[in-house]
């Protein structure tokens, strides 16, 4: 609207000078790839798209999860009860190309599914941002995981009927950022 009274647009202000990394302060950090996974999606378009269309991505509990009407009921005058049976869900969490990742199946099988996410997201990543995941080895790329909930190592102990070898390895969140630098 001001240019077509005449008036010239506001000056646009000099971006501020690059800052030595040896001053000190925090470090520039510049995303270049991105990856996820998200209820009822895929990938992160599929996402961005259902969430413009306001699209709800909670359901009601798969049937190939767990019967939700056995945990269902009132929580106050019974244990282990929910009166919930909605959730989000990722599709295809047993879609792992363990050979790709040179991770036998046995080992496989025991890697908590916090373990395989990570390593296909952020293979996904680093396509999306262009480089060669080879180009990456020996060079000072951090790898830094936030993770929580230790739900599968309670399920592989309840169920499973010997301690394996991989157990330790597949259950241990602390060891989700070494499969990824590993690769």
């Amino acid at each position: 609207a001001r240019e077509a009274r005449g008036t010239p647009p506001a000056p646009t202000p000099a971006a501020p000078a690059a800052r030595p990394l040896s001053a000190g302060g925090p470090l520039p950090v510049a995303v270049v790839g991105m990856a996820g996974r998200f209820p009822g999606c895929e990938d992160l378009e599929s996402f961005w798209m259902r969430i413009a269309a306001c699209e709800d991505l909670v359901t009601e509990v798969p049937a190939d999860r767990w019967n939700w009407a056995d945990y269902f009921g009132d929580p106050h005058v019974e244990p282990n009860k929910t009166r919930s049976k909605w959730g989000g869900f990722l599709t295809g969490i047993d879609g792992f190309d363990a050979a790709f990742f040179r991770i036998s199946p046995k080992e496989a099988a025991f890697m908590d599914p916090q373990q395989r996410l990570i390593l296909e997201l952020a293979w996904q990543a680093i396509e999306d941002s262009g480089h060669a995941p080879s180009s990456l080895r020996g060079s000072r790329t951090g790898v830094f995981v936030g993770v929580c909930n230790d739900d599968y190592r309670e399920l592989i102990d309840r169920h499973a009927p010997q301690v394996e070898a991989q157990t330790s390895t597949g259950t241990c969140l602390s060891i989700i950022a070494n499969r990824l630098s590993f690769q």
